[in-house]
């Protein structure tokens, strides 16, 4: 997929985790959209990897503990820091 196509899915994917956030909010439910960014982050990536499935694993489990009720409508980068160097 080329960079301009994964931007496309990148912000609609982002728009819709944040409208149904925000439709499913009052009713308790938390809604995370959580994105695996896998274009050039083996040459950016400050960890020297790509991401693997048990990364994003971790992360969905941090946000489904008690703890991380208030964490509603974002999207968490599970990229080992590639996007803050991009």
């Amino acid at each position: 997929m080329s960079l301009t196509g994964w931007a496309l899915v990148l912000g609609a994917s982002s728009g819709f985790g944040e409208a149904v956030s925000l439709a499913s909010a009052r009713a308790g439910l938390d809604v995370f959209g959580v994105h695996v960014i896998k274009e050039m982050a083996l040459r950016r990536n400050p960890r020297g990897r790509l991401t693997t499935p048990d990364d994003v694993a971790r992360v969905v489990v941090l946000l489904s503990h008690g703890d991380a009720d208030w964490i509603s409508g974002t999207v968490i980068g599970v990229d080992g820091g590639e996007d803050i160097v991009g």
